[in-house]
């Protein structure tokens, strides 16, 4: 195979000298062994005598004028030509214009190039044919089948850009182009509003196409099989097209997403959305629309023009790429994974109970939270009801199990079931009958006297005295530590007379108890246990119970109607309640009721189901069990 021809000594010398060095022996050793520089420059050559050729230039002799060079430093110098045997070697080939003066950007006019004779120029443009691989290989050129005018591989390399950035003009893309969804090979894809095109495709070219005799660094062309055999009228003319990049804010998977395309007076005439994605674009509206169906890094590709701002502005075609990162959804990063049936103390994953008697509805719902679910742990919490027909009293009951304590699940559940147990029994009796008259006869309260003191201490708080005393009793039955069972622990009761309704609480630890009424607002029944630090609260144990202070622990109060009776653990209140001063507000409770009355419609079992769902609601950083115990009353039908 014929050999490009090596490059002489002087033409290296020339060519340092030209980029403002000082000509040196040893680099003049490494280039000339430099087969890359060797195969650079024939081609470089070559590519001068096809553009003289087209100008109809003739070969003209070097002068020994000297050579005014332009350094990269801004000086100038000058260099004395004398004919060398390798100036001989340049007539041949490609001659230095004389005396002329260089720009410092390295781009020499058409009118500058010189040529030698017709013969040589066809030898190298054989040879440069011959090396068109070898060449490609230090300079990697298009060799795509496809006229760049159709073709639709797109580079997706800059995909996962994340954040918004006003639009950057880069190379042109071609006309025609369309979306690749994330992910892809490239292949060719149908316009939104155009057929594919049925032309053949191009062959593959091996060196820039020209725009008006000048390289276009910007505009995608047609292109030649071979440009040394071309003549410059088969060369197509460039499509006057930039390209704009921008960043559209993120998305989230599933959630409503309405953004502008962030390019001023921009007219869309095409677009192409991966169908994948789940959007649309409206035009009218420039929107960017719809909920994301998938998460990644995708391209949206549009086609169109910037309206121009008065009427003699030129209208501009344009090519945009506007690329959009869809974050998936917190909520289906979550595990479900159901705890261990095998454990000791199993119980449910969630559990509920509803009963109806006449208007009124009672309903209880246990839900294991997300942290619990995520890790495959039990569920801690514990929620129960009760309605007296004997007496007329209706029994609400929560607790909290402490998340920290391995047999806290144990711990709720004895509490709930041995409290409700006891009021059963107690308020059946002459105790509940009691405690009726006792406070109804007080005209406050607010504080209560000696016989309702003893009243609620035969019940509400007799009753938290044996739940703790039946944790203890299952701690030593099963050789266990009682703080393994730790557990908070909230009581309502509720009986409706002739005087109003009589609502009595008693609470140890977090969560919260409250009547509700749309007219007549909040009355919180309870003060939370909340330690100095987030998390942090008392739980229930003998020490409590029979402490001096127990009886502050109770709250009653005589209220015409309400809307909601309702006791629920922290699950609940920490994720509707931001601090604890809002549980006294009736803003929060008006939108939590505003939550849960929905649910509490159609039958019993309807209810259960809907609140445990409900229970299910996001917060950004509450993801703890929740139970709520609830009375839903006459005002809710009115």
């Amino acid at each position: 195979m014929q050999q490009l021809q090596t490059v002489s000594s002087d033409e290296i010398q020339k060519l340092v000298t030209t980029l403002g060095y000082q000509p040196n022996e040893v680099l003049e050793v490494q280039l000339s062994k430099d087969e890359t520089f060797q195969l650079v420059f024939s081609a470089v050559k070559c590519i001068v005598l096809k553009h003289a050729e087209g100008l109809n230039l003739s070969p003209e002799a070097l002068s020994s004028e000297a050579v005014t060079i332009k350094t990269p430093e801004g000086t100038v110098s000058e260099c004395a030509e004398s004919q060398t045997p390798a100036d001989n070697h340049l007539k041949e080939g490609l001659q230095e214009p004389s005396a002329k003066t260089i720009p410092a950007s390295g781009e020499p006019a058409a009118s500058e190039a010189n040529i030698s004779h017709h013969s040589q120029s066809k030898k190298l443009k054989q040879s440069l044919e011959e090396k068109t691989g070898e060449i490609q290989e230090v300079f990697p050129l298009d060799t795509s089948t496809e006229k760049p005018q159709t073709r639709t591989e797109f580079d997706e390399s800059d995909s996962g850009a994340k954040s918004s950035e006003q639009p950057v003009v880069e190379q042109a893309e071609p006309e025609e182009s369309h979306a690749l969804p994330k992910h892809e090979a490239p292949s060719a894809k149908k316009s939104i509003d155009e057929e594919e095109s049925t032309e053949p495709p191009k062959p593959s070219v091996i060196n820039p196409p020209l725009n008006n005799g000048q390289a276009s660094e910007n505009s995608p062309t047609d292109v030649k099989n071979s440009a040394c055999d071309k003549e410059e009228d088969e060369l197509t003319q460039s499509i006057d097209k930039r390209t704009l990049r921008t960043n559209m804010p993120n998305g989230m998977c599933g959630r409503e997403y309405s953004q502008p395309i962030a390019i001023d007076r921009l007219h869309v005439e095409k677009f192409f959305i991966p169908e994948e994605l789940g959007l649309s674009f409206d035009r009218k509206a420039g929107l960017l629309t719809g909920s994301p169906k998938q998460d990644g890094d995708f391209e949206i590709r549009l086609e169109g023009c910037i309206v121009p701002e008065s009427p003699s502005d030129v209208r501009e075609e344009v090519f945009v790429i506007a690329r959009l990162t869809v974050n998936p959804d917190p909520r289906s990063l979550w595990k479900e994974i159901p705890s261990d049936e095998e454990a000791k103390f199993h119980k449910p994953d969630f559990d509920s109970c509803s009963k109806d008697i006449g208007n009124i509805r009672m309903l209880a719902a246990s839900q294991r939270g997300r942290s619990h679910a995520h890790k495959g742990t039990h569920r801690d919490d514990e929620a129960g009801i009760k309605y007296l027909e004997e007496s007329g009293w209706y029994i609400l009951a929560v607790a909290d199990g402490a998340g920290s304590c391995e047999y806290s699940r144990q711990g709720s559940k004895l509490a709930v079931n041995v409290a409700i147990h006891h009021l059963t029994e107690a308020l059946n009796g002459e105790v509940g009958k009691r405690l009726e008259m006792t406070l109804l006869g007080q005209e406050d309260l607010r504080n209560l006297g000696k016989d309702a003191k003893e009243a609620s201490a035969e019940t509400l708080i007799r009753a938290a005295s044996k739940a703790a005393k039946s944790i203890e009793e299952e701690a030593r039955r099963h050789e266990l530590n009682a703080k393994d069972f730790s557990t908070t622990l909230l009581l309502l009761i509720y009986k409706p007379t002739e005087k109003g309704h009589l609502v009595v609480s008693f609470s140890i630890g977090d969560g919260a108890i409250a009547a509700y009424s749309h007219e007549d607002g909040v009355k919180l029944l309870c003060n939370p246990d909340s330690g100095e630090f987030a998390g942090q609260t008392r739980f229930l144990d003998s020490s409590v119970v029979h402490s001096k202070n127990v009886h502050q622990r109770i709250k009653a109060c005589l209220i015409p109607k309400f809307t909601s009776l309702m006791a629920m653990t922290d699950g609940i209140t920490d994720a509707k309640f931001e601090t604890e001063l809002m549980l006294s507000q009736d803003e929060p409770w008006r939108h939590l009721w505003g939550e849960i009355e929905p649910n509490l419609k159609g039958d019993t079992e309807t209810a259960k189901q809907s609140v445990l769902e409900w229970l299910n609601f996001w917060v950004p950083g509450n993801h703890d069990d929740r139970s709520i115990a609830l009375i839903r009353g006459d005002e809710s039908y009115e």
